[in-house]
């Protein structure tokens, strides 16, 4: 996965997508997508205080 797709992810995850969403989208099975979820959720955090910061959320 590259580091684009990897920030896609979180982004993604940020906006409130959730897990089967994203796994859909990107062509990951569920499993895939909620490990990506859970090793990335304090960097997941981190984009949705930025994005509410910014008034995008």
């Amino acid at each position: 996965m590259s580091d684009e797709t990897v920030l896609e992810l979180i982004k993604a995850l940020a906006y409130g997508y959730t897990a089967a969403e994203v796994a859909e989208v990107e062509g990951l099975t569920a499993e895939e997508a909620e490990a990506f979820a859970e090793a990335h959720a304090e960097d997941v955090a981190a984009k949705a205080a930025e994005l509410a910061e910014a008034g995008w959320l």
